[in-house]
């Protein structure tokens, strides 16, 4: 269970220097912005299309993006249909979110594969998880959120949270972080204030609502970089 006194108190200095954090931190839009604009899973140009959708987003894919072109783009141009295939399953709504996640990881796999009779030493392992919830979160903004779990390990026990962590790519893993990151989310939107500045950050960059989800998955990026745990236990010394 979340402590809300817990989460107030951080809210509240994160609010504080709102602005110039995300002057710092515009990445994280400018990719969603570009993701929105041109995904287009029908495309005769998918590798195209798929760079162009993903130009600003190395620092939220790095399992894609340490890949030498990009592992998905390298996929693409020796088999588009299986990697279209791969985000038709991860993006079906319809299904549960757990089984998507690793049959989503089994076509990758897949692919990697065959791409990797050629090159050995290319293998699917680095924050795969970051990944996985990027490409969600990059798709359905307002319902999911991008995990990075160097940040939110601490983070999750610092709100008090019971939740363990993991950087295991299973589905029902990151279906169990999700799951952390709604419940923060509920109390988050209680926040008037808040919910104004996201609202006013999204239009500036001609965005529509997300639930307030971004702003819940920086939070962890923000109590990671902000010195915002060292001040406070200074304060309590």
């Amino acid at each position: 269970m979340i402590n809300k006194r817990v989460v107030a108190d951080l809210v509240a200095a994160y609010k504080k220097g709102f602005n110039e954090w995300w002057g710092s931190e515009s990445h994280k839009l400018q990719a969603l912005k570009e993701f929105t604009e041109n995904w287009d899973l029908s495309s005769d140009d998918f590798v195209g299309m798929y760079d162009k959708a993903t130009a600003s987003a190395d620092r939220l894919l790095p399992a894609d993006k340490s890949f030498p072109g990009g592992m998905i783009s390298c996929m693409a141009r020796m088999n588009r249909e299986r990697t279209v295939e791969a985000f038709t399953v991860l993006y079906d709504e319809g299904k549960p979110l757990a089984e998507r996640i690793d049959n989503f990881k089994n076509c990758l796999d897949r692919l990697l594969s065959h791409f990797a009779v050629d090159n050995p030493n290319w293998v699917l392992h680095y924050k795969e998880s970051q990944s996985f919830t990027a490409w969600l979160f990059l798709r359905y903004p307002s319902k999911y959120y991008l995990y990075q779990q160097e940040h939110a390990a601490d983070f999750a026990a610092w709100l008090g949270s019971n939740l363990r962590m993991t950087s295991s790519s299973r589905g029902a893993d990151l279906a169990a972080v999700y799951a952390f990151f709604d419940e923060l989310n509920a109390i988050l939107r209680e926040d008037a204030e808040l919910v104004e500045l996201n609202r006013q950050l999204l239009a500036k960059w001609g965005l529509p609502d997300d639930n307030l989800h971004t702003i819940t998955w920086d939070l962890s990026c923000w109590f990671a970089r902000s010195g915002y745990r060292a001040s406070m236990t200074c304060c309590t010394c």
